[in-house]
């Protein structure tokens, strides 16, 4: 984890990097995926979003939703990716 980068109820697996200043709200990180510097996920309320899952668009039924990305995926320095994004993961 860089430095002044904030983790709010995220769950990381192993080697997921995070550059100085980052943000990442309510958001699964998968194995060895990077975060660049001052890049920002946040969230939003479940109810205030729809996501495309296998082709259908659902709202989810959770409180909040950030983003998901899956192992190996790379955001860029200071990108802003909006809340409910699905990172695939990189083979």
């Amino acid at each position: 984890v860089g430095r002044n980068a904030t983790l709010e109820r995220v769950v990381t697996f192993p080697q997921a990097r995070l550059g100085d200043g980052a943000l990442v709200r309510d958001s699964v990180l998968g194995a060895e995926v990077r975060i660049g510097h001052e890049a920002r996920l946040d969230s939003r309320p479940g109810s205030g979003l729809e996501v495309e899952i296998q082709g259908k668009n659902v709202i989810p039924e959770i409180e909040r939703l950030g983003t998901v990305a899956g192992d190996g995926a790379v955001v860029a320095d200071k990108a802003i990716v909006p809340p409910g994004t699905l990172l695939p993961p990189v083979p």
